[in-house]
């Protein structure tokens, strides 16, 4: 968007203040304007679409004043030629009129000097007018790039997130899984949402402040969990209970026989080649194992929002946008459910591996926080929490019967994708689209 509008300017301007009037520059200028409020009005970037129209308006004004510019340089230039003698002597002949006094060739060059300096008068004083339409269209441009609006893509912050490199010392690696983390300072955040799409158990919206902590960049990984198993020789709950949960193309949740973490779609299929896809049919007490293990625990329902949302409560990972092809694996036009959104194909009907969507990047540097699978995070979870949490370092209720989880995944349609949306499930209970990741104390 900031270079569409950079070009619109750079035409707009150079129209302005070309020494001639440049239209077809103008309207290039206002052309590529106008393109760009067709494409926020199919976005519904409402606020977005209000500055274009103003934007529009005030090049509509440009071309106003510059045709009233042009008229007076005309009236200026004709005048300009009476003050020719010859000329003027020329043209009086042709009307049948004699010059016999130099009185009345004095007045009538009076007369012109006056109407000249009236010209210039008002030349001069649209081109200050013109020289404000060209200040307001730069001001416009670099109000957009420097400070960004919340609704017309992301802030100064996440373009730095996402194209500056972070410091070293904002990643670490955990020496047993080899996972690498990412970290996340102390300081306060917005979590909870008071928006039109936010459900009751979102509200209120509020500012939270937690301490800093290290988080895993990606969810835990088929091969990670394989080398826990293999190290500590742990029986996940949907092998002992000899079944997990899957979703039927209709939306209907049923049980699968011999679903489990390495077989994921029943007794007859297998992880082999999907060594860096996320770990499923995972209860949070699998989870909680895992983490313990690696020297960590889940992320509290806290946690995993700031990670997610950073410091100023943005709807997803990446900003505000709902653009989510290529920043998010959700359930798009490839998904095989019936609630599949026809309006991007990522390739994967299912999970993809971790790290795939790195434009989805969070303003931390975390990674898949929206979509592949729902996260486990420790909290029990109570529909009305946010009514009476504390402000500082939140750990959810003290007993339930639900583990919150967070985020999304592959079955997902693109209203799921919100950072501050809420779903629990038993803490036993394991589905082919729930896997974790893990937070490390500093």
């Amino acid at each position: 968007m900031f270079f569409s509008l950079f070009v619109a300017n750079l035409f707009v301007v150079f129209g302005v203040l070309a020494h001639r009037f440049k239209k077809w520059a103008i309207i290039t200028g206002l052309t590529i304007y106008i393109l760009d409020t067709v494409l926020w009005v199919i976005l519904s970037q409402w606020l977005a679409v209000v500055v274009h129209v103003i934007a529009i308006i005030v090049i509509f004004g440009a071309i106003k004043t510059l045709k009233q510019i042009f008229l007076h340089r005309s009236n200026v230039d004709l005048i300009a030629t009476s003050f020719d003698e010859s000329s003027l002597k020329h043209t009086i002949a042709k009307h049948d009129r004699i010059l016999v006094k130099d009185k009345t060739f004095e007045a009538d060059r009076k007369q012109s000097m006056n109407k000249l300096i009236e010209s210039r008068l008002k030349t001069n004083s649209n081109l200050k007018n013109i020289l404000l339409v060209s200040a307001l269209n730069l001001v416009y441009v670099i109000v957009f790039f420097v400070f960004g609006v919340s609704n017309l893509g992301e802030s100064q912050q996440e373009l730095q997130s996402r194209f500056v490199p972070l410091n070293a010392s904002d990643y670490s690696v955990n020496q047993i899984d080899l996972m690498r983390l990412v970290f996340v300072p102390e300081g306060e955040f917005i979590m909870g949402s008071e928006g039109l799409d936010a459900l009751d158990d979102e509200k209120p919206e509020q500012t939270i402040f937690l301490d800093s902590f290290w988080i895993y960049q990606t969810p835990v990984t088929n091969e990670m969990f394989e080398k826990f198993v293999d190290a500590t020789g742990y029986i996940t709950t949907s092998e002992t209970f000899g079944e997990s949960f899957i979703y039927s193309p209709d939306g209907k949740i049923e049980s699968l026989e011999g679903a489990s973490w390495k077989n994921p779609e029943g007794l007859q299929s297998t992880i082999l080649g999907y060594d860096d896809y996320p770990v499923v049919h995972i209860s949070w007490i699998d989870a909680s194992a895992y983490c313990e293990w690696v020297g960590g625990r889940l992320p509290t329902e806290a946690e995993w929002e700031k990670a997610a949302r950073g410091p100023y409560g943005h709807k997803f990972p990446w900003g505000d946008m709902e653009n989510f092809g290529g920043k998010a694996n959700y359930c798009d036009s490839s998904c095989e459910f019936e609630w599949a959104e026809n309006n991007f194909n990522d390739g994967f009907p299912k999970t993809s591996p971790v790290g795939t969507y790195t434009s989805g990047l969070s303003y931390y540097g975390v990674l898949d926080m929206a979509g592949n699978v729902w996260e486990w995070c420790s909290d029990w979870y109570d529909h009305e929490y946010y009514q009476y949490s504390p402000k500082e370092n939140p750990k959810g209720p003290e007993d339930g019967d639900y583990k919150v989880m967070r985020g999304g995944s592959y079955l997902s349609g693109s209203a799921f994708l919100r950072s501050s949306l809420r779903d629990a499930i038993p803490p036993y209970a394991s589905t082919a689209s729930s896997g974790f990741r893990c937070v490390v104390n500093p």
